[in-house]
């Protein structure tokens, strides 16, 4: 039987879940509103009634993360239906040890210190904070240089552009690559020295966990779902504030050890994610699902 002291911490534990999961409620409103009087914006208005009405009338429903179930329950209530948490896995070709990952490299004379950005250029994904970061960093005299990889949306792209535009307009530490093939992705974290994540809204950000399985260290958004993805396995930050997440950088650049530390804190984590168990996991829930259908 659990002590008063036990339930009380238990009763704490369960209101700060549900304060957060009213949190990431509000914060998703505010991520639709980024996208203005637009037809993106009425898209999400329709899929959030939508897939309401869908989780009310299923029997059962997959949730990737806890944060996500969590948000689901505060927004639209508990569901009738049996619930589960399946992450998602990690394909097996990202995984690289830390102690084999450029973890120990600085800048130096021969080339600037190198972090990589993968995901579409979008409203929510801050990427124009994250150029403002590195442009601070070089201004300070630290050599950093940054690739974006990934496809965009229009009017976030043309944004982007105005920012670089303004502190990059050579291209002489910012390069944009557009969208790569994923075979060659393992490529490119290998080619990084460390990674940043900006995104402030996500389901299950498996860019992240590509990250994590390549042993880069890593700077992250410290909202949505990513502090339940990351943990303590990398520097989190606000990722609409350039001075935060040009400390995050500079840290993370100026301290070796640490940057060692960080990645086999990820690698070790990432770890879990296992596409084997999610499918064994997965099958497993539908079986329980019909069983219980059955008359």
């Amino acid at each position: 039987m659990c002590s008063l002291y036990q339930e009380a911490a238990i009763s704490e534990v369960s209101i700060l879940s549900w304060q957060r999961a009213r949190t990431c409620c509000r914060s998703i409103e505010a991520e639709r509103q980024r996208y203005g009087i637009s037809l993106m914006r009425l898209r999400l208005e329709l899929l959030s009634h939508l897939q309401a009405a869908t989780f009310r009338r299923a029997s059962g429903v997959i949730f990737l993360t806890k944060t996500a179930q969590q948000t689901v329950d505060a927004q639209i209530g508990p569901l009738p239906g049996a619930t589960a948490v399946i992450p998602h896995g990690i394909a097996a070709r990202f995984f690289r040890d830390p102690q084999h990952a450029n973890t120990a490299s600085s800048p130096g004379r021969d080339r600037p210190f190198r972090w990589c950005y993968v995901s579409i250029i979008d409203v929510y994904k801050h990427q124009d904070r994250v150029v403002e970061a590195v442009a601070s960093l070089r201004d300070n005299g630290i050599r950093a240089s940054l690739q974006l990889i990934g496809p965009a949306y229009a009017p976030s792209l043309r944004r982007l552009r105005r920012v670089l535009d303004r502190v990059d307009p050579d291209g002489a530490y910012v390069d944009y690559v557009g969208a790569l093939p994923y075979e060659v992705m393992p490529e490119c974290y290998r080619h990084a020295d460390a990674f940043v994540f900006a995104s402030s809204c996500e389901n299950m950000p498996n860019i992240l966990l590509e990250a994590m399985a390549s042993g880069l260290p890593i700077v992250c958004s410290n909202r949505s779902v990513m502090p339940e993805v990351l943990g303590d396995a990398g520097i989190l930050c606000d990722p609409e504030d350039v001075h935060g997440i040009t400390e995050a950088m500079r840290l993370m650049i100026q301290d070796s050890p640490m940057r060692l530390r960080y990645a086999e804190r990820a690698f070790k984590r990432a770890m879990q994610y296992s596409w084997k168990r999610c499918a064994t996991d997965t099958l497993s829930f539908v079986v329980s699902c019909v069983a219980r259908k059955r008359p």
